[in-house]
């Protein structure tokens, strides 16, 4: 077997790019390294992006232990903001991301116009690197936010559904608290509906349910069965299989990310509100340190 030499990552990232050529302007390709006789060989697989984000395409995809490192390169649109804040033009780009064994990562993003012009990416975080690690069996940095934040999101988004649905049909505070998964009938204040929801979600854990819904069936633990709705809406985000290949903080953010930001589902529904339910709503998200 052969030995794992260092892997430097500027050089491999400036590899990866000479391999996928100057004129590529579209697709996507998983990298491989490997040692071999001359050091590290590089390989890269074409993948099949064109319905689907090409880190999707890579859920549950697991390295040979051959493997020294990792990484995706593909193709986007991006454009910056002027100094009034407006959007400038959009511009393609590539993204060349690496990340190895020992848990050391880069990225390169580059505007495809401009080549002698690189973008920083800033710190590596979310789906890109999360994938990336996971491929290797790395672990991922911990959840961005408590389970009870996703409960909130799901809920906001819930009572902006129905509202949008329906603008017509008043929808009192009973009504809205009734929209949230773990809704009691006789915690109906404000502040004891966030008592309840909180004390209940606070007996389990992000990994917990990552757990259940690997295994096909979510009954989080002492929550009790969770509503069909927000099952299917869970498994359609995260299949049993790929549920089970991610870790805790991959999950968490896979699952956070598919969700609005609960301050923009807040200012819409003020507008669609208008007063009424508003003040304890926001009265529950602020017992969340949600507001």
């Amino acid at each position: 077997m052969l030995a794992s030499p260092p892997v430097p990552l500027t050089d491999l990232l400036t590899r990866l790019e000479v391999a996928v050529g100057p004129d590529a302007d579209e697709g996507a390709w998983l990298v491989r390294v490997v040692p071999d006789d001359l050091g590290l060989s590089i390989g890269l697989l074409e993948l099949d992006s064109e319905d689907t984000p090409p880190v999707s395409a890579l859920l549950g995809f697991r390295a040979d232990p051959s493997w020294v490192a990792a990484g995706l390169v593909f193709h986007g649109s991006a454009r910056t903001l002027d100094d009034d804040g407006k959007p400038g033009e959009r511009r393609r780009v590539r993204a060349v991301h690496a990340v190895t064994v020992d848990g050391e990562e880069a990225s390169i993003l580059r505007y495809l116009d401009d080549p002698g012009a690189t973008i920083d990416p800033g710190p590596a975080e979310g789906r890109l690197t999360d994938c990336c690690k996971r491929i290797l069996g790395l672990p991922t940095p911990r959840p961005p936010a408590p389970l009870l934040h996703w409960f909130a999101t799901v809920w906001l988004g819930a009572v902006l559904g129905r509202l949008a649905s329906e603008p017509a049909r008043p929808l009192s505070w009973p009504d809205i608290v009734g929209l949230h998964p773990l809704a009691d009938p006789c915690a109906l204040q404000p502040r004891s509906f966030a008592t309840h929801v909180a004390d209940h979600i606070a007996t389990t854990t992000w990994e917990s349910l990552r757990f259940e819904v690997s295994a096909g069936a979510v009954q989080f633990g002492r929550l009790g069965t969770l509503p069909n709705s927000l099952v299917a809406h869970v498994m359609a985000e995260v299949p049993p299989t790929v549920a089970g290949w991610m870790d805790e903080g991959m999950f968490a953010r896979w699952l956070l990310s598919a969700q609005p930001d609960p301050i923009d589902l807040l200012i819409d529904l003020a507008d669609l509100m208008a007063g009424n339910g508003l003040e304890p709503l926001i009265d529950v998200l602020q017992a969340w340190h949600l507001w």
